[in-house]
């Protein structure tokens, strides 16, 4: 029947469509992107999804990259560094550029935020002057966040030389927990991560700054966060020029616009 044409040529354009959008998908590169899981505000995860200041630029940002679908996968952080040590794991984030001490990772991508190092004390431990890192901090317990190279190389030299006690913790909030209950003097780390905890920790009535008696003492580095990506088994990774440019420039255009800023600045509310 003639009426039965017009129906046949819209079956027959549907499945073109169907095939070509098959094809396009099957065209695109599976990228995975290690996210650290514990780093709040920046990175962490939320009932089994990506949360964070960064999961919010780079899902930004990975829309724009042509070619690739890109998948974050969120992991503790220091497994996650292990992966990219090994060739395992193509890229992470955020970490701060530390060339020498993790020669696995190159290149580093454009930097996405600056963030500032600072140091957070109980009152008992300051009856004297702490304005220099990390010299003023001698025979203290410093906690720090399990392969956070955050301190510095300064800091972890008083370490290694039994100036300073060194205690790694699995996160921010059980690092400023120990500080709270005094099993720690001191903790080291990104001025909003800490604050932001402290915050949440006041709320859940884990913390009272009127009975506690925790203030910044002094501050440390700025950091430029980063995409670190590996340097191993490059066989692998035969895309990774092509990506690393695209991400560097999408980067780029994000902080000349503002882009960047404004998406820190929505996440905050502010």
């Amino acid at each position: 029947m003639s009426w039965m044409r017009p129906l046949q040529y819209l079956s027959a354009i549907a499945a073109a469509l169907v095939l070509s959008i098959s094809v396009a998908r099957a065209e695109l590169i599976s990228v995975e992107i290690i996210g650290d899981n514990d780093y709040i505000p920046y990175s962490y995860e939320d009932d089994g999804q990506a949360q964070g200041i960064y999961v919010n630029i780079l899902r930004e940002a990975f829309k724009r990259v042509r070619g690739f679908d890109v998948k974050i996968r969120m992991l503790p952080w220091k497994r996650g560094l292990a992966l990219v040590a090994r060739g395992d794991g193509f890229a992470i984030f955020p970490p701060y550029y530390f060339p020498e001490q993790r020669p696995y990772m190159q290149p580093y991508s454009q930097p996405m935020l600056l963030e500032q190092v600072a140091i957070f004390c109980r009152d008992s431990v300051m009856g004297r002057p702490r304005s220099k890192w990390p010299d003023d901090f001698y025979n203290l317990r410093i906690g720090n966040n399990q392969g956070f190279l955050t301190p510095g190389p300064a800091f972890f030299g008083a370490v290694n030389a039994g100036l300073i006690q060194l205690n790694e913790v699995t996160d921010t909030n059980t690092g400023l927990r120990m500080l709270v209950h005094g099993r720690i003097d001191c903790f080291v780390n990104d001025r909003r991560a800490i604050q932001w905890e402290l915050q949440a920790l006041q709320r859940s009535g884990r913390y009272d700054p009127d009975k506690h008696h925790i203030q910044e003492a002094t501050t440390g580095a700025g950091h430029w966060a980063y995409i670190g990506y590996t340097n191993k088994q490059p066989e692998r990774y035969p895309f990774k020029e092509d990506f690393v440019r695209q991400m560097d420039e999408i980067l780029k255009d994000m902080h000349s616009t503002g882009e960047i800023d404004r998406i820190a600045d929505q996440f905050f509310g502010s």
